[in-house]
C-alpha cells in the first residue's frame, strides 16, 4: 500500500523472504546477547515456473506453466549453499538426514516429475532439466546470496550436475565447488539405468522382473538397503513410469557412443568450478581406475587434473548418500575453498 510502487511488495514470496530474513536477524541477536538459537526445522518449498522458463524447453508444455519444483531447505545460516541432488528415480527424500545435521545452508530438490507427490509428472530429459535446475539456482543465489555455492549429486544425480555444467550455458551461476557421489563412468555403471530405459511401462510383469534383477548383490547387509531404496522408486510412481524410462535413456545415451563422457565432463567442470571431488563406491571402483589408466597413457582428465579430486570409499553405492560421509568431503572441500580465497587475496 505504499504510495511510492517501488517500495510496494510485489509477491507473498517477498513477504516470506523478508519474514526469513527478520527470523534470522532475531536468532543472530539472541545468540549475541546469550539467548538460546533456534534452529528452524527442515522445510518443503515451491518454486513456481513461469512461463518464461518452459519457453526454454525442448518440450514447451502448457501444463509446466506453474508447475512447482519441490525442494526441502534446512534454512541454516551460513554464507554457503549446498545444493544435493538425488540419484535416478529419487526425491529430496534421499537427503533429508543430511540437511537436519548440515552445519551449511542446503537445499534439496526434486526433480521434475520424480517429487513424492504430484497429480502429474512431466517426461523430460536431462538437458531440460538442467534447464529447470539452473532457473532454480538463479533465484536461489538471488535471494540467499551465498559466498559459496557447492553442489553435490548422487548417482545420476551427479551426471545431471556435470552434464548441466558441460552445456553451452554451464550451472548460470558462480559454483565455488562439485561433489560427485558416485557418477557413472562408462555403460557398465549404469546398469539400474540400462534397465529403467528398457521398461515395458505397459507390462506389470516386466516391471516386477527389472524389480528381481536390480539387486545382485545378496549380502544380508546391503540387498535389504538396495532393494528398499529401488522399491520406494516404483511405489512413488505406481504405473506412471514414462519419466523413468525416458530419464534413464536419456542418462545412458552418451555412453553408448564412442569417446569418453566422464573424462569430457571432468574437464569441462574443472575449466569452471575451482573446486572438485569425485567420489567412487566400490561399484565404480574398477571403472575409475581404468579412467585413470587411460589419463596416464593419453591424459584425457586433461592437464589440471589433480589425484585429490578422484577418491574411492569402501562402501557400497547406495551408501554413499550416508550424512557422515557427505559432510566429511564437503567440510574438507570448503575448507580448500577457503585456503583458496586467502591465496588469492
Amino acid at each position: 500500500m505504499a504510495k511510492d510502487p517501488e517500495r510496494r511488495t510485489q509477491t507473498s514470496k517477498d513477504v516470506r523472504n523478508q519474514l526469513e530474513d527478520l527470523l534470522n536477524e532475531l536468532q543472530v541477536d539472541a545468540s549475541r546477547k546469550g539467548g538460546p538459537s533456534v534452529r528452524p526445522q527442515v522445510v518443503e518449498e515451491r518454486f513456481a515456473l513461469t512461463a518464461a522458463h518452459v519457453r526454454g524447453l525442448t518440450s514447451r508444455n502448457p501444463r509446466l506453466v506453474g508447475y512447482p519444483l519441490v525442494y526441502v531447505d534446512n534454512r541454516v545460516e551460513s554464507d554457503t549453499l549446498l545444493v544435493l541432488l538425488h540419484g535416478v528415480g529419487g526425491d529430496h527424500r534421499r537427503f533429508e538426514p543430511f540437511l537436519r545435521s548440515s552445519p551449511f545452508r542446503t537445499v534439496a530438490p526434486s526433480l521434475a516429475g520424480f517429487e513424492p507427490v504430484t497429480r502429474y509428472r512431466p517426461v523430460l530429459g536431462m538437458d531440460d532439466h538442467s534447464h529447470l535446475l539452473r532457473a532454480l539456482l538463479r533465484d536461489l543465489v538471488t535471494h540467499l546470496r551465498p559466498r559459496n555455492t557447492i553442489l553435490v549429486g548422487y548417482s545420476a544425480g551427479a551426471d545431471q550436475w556435470l552434464r548441466m555444467i558441460a552445456s553451452g550455458d554451464g550451472p548460470g551461476v558462480d559454483v565455488s565447488g562439485l561433489l560427485a557421489l558416485g557418477p557413472n563412468v562408462s555403460l557398465e555403471t549404469c546398469f539400474v539405468s540400462q534397465l529403467y530405459a528398457n521398461l515395458d511401462v505397459g507390462n506389470p510383469d516386466n516391471v516386477v522382473d527389472v524389480l528381481k534383477a536390480l539387486a545382485p548383490d545378496r549380502s544380508l547387509s546391503i540387498w535389504p538397503i538396495v532393494h528398499s531404496y529401488i522399491a520406494q522408486t516404483f511405489t512413488k510412481l505406481g504405473s506412471d513410469l514414462e519419466p523413468l524410462k525416458y530419464y534413464a535413456a536419456d542418462l545412458v545415451a552418451p555412453f553408448k557412443q564412442p569417446g569418453d563422457p566422464l573424462a569430457e565432463w571432468y574437464r569441462s567442470a574443472r575449466a569452471r568450478i575451482p573446486c572438485i571431488r569425485f567420489v567412487f563406491s566400490t561399484a565404480e571402483a574398477a571403472a575409475a581406475e581404468a579412467l585413470l589408466a587411460r589419463h596416464l597413457e593419453h591424459n584425457v582428465l586433461g592437464d589440471e587434473f589433480t589425484e585429490k579430486s578422484f577418491i574411492t570409499e569402501p562402501v557400497h553405492h547406495v551408501e554413499l548418500t550416508d550424512s557422515a560421509l557427505i559432510l566429511r568431503h564437503v567440510e574438507s572441500m570448503h575448507e580448500e575453498i577457503a585456503r583458496r580465497a586467502d591465496a588469492a587475496l
